[in-house]
């Protein structure tokens, strides 16, 4: 399988909400990197992935109160 680069915009509101980020990130089998651009205004997710639907992570930050939504091209 080849690498995806899914893009996502975000609504992490402080360093908790970012834990809480990396707990699932880090810890999902089909993630090799990731990062987010908290200095942009969209707070952007960067996820390098085989494998992975973006709803599913899309899913899975709702459920720790993050939203996000993925970035049309």
């Amino acid at each position: 399988m080849c690498k995806e680069i899914l893009l996502l915009k975000t609504s992490p509101h402080n360093s908790n909400d970012i834990k809480r980020m990396s707990a699932i990130l880090d810890n999902h089998p089909h993630i090799a990197v990731w990062n987010i651009d908290l200095d942009d205004r969209d707070k952007i997710l960067r996820i390098e992935s085989e494998g992975l639907a973006v709803g599913d992570v899309i899913l899975s930050l709702f459920g720790i109160g993050v939203w996000s939504e993925e970035l049309s091209e």
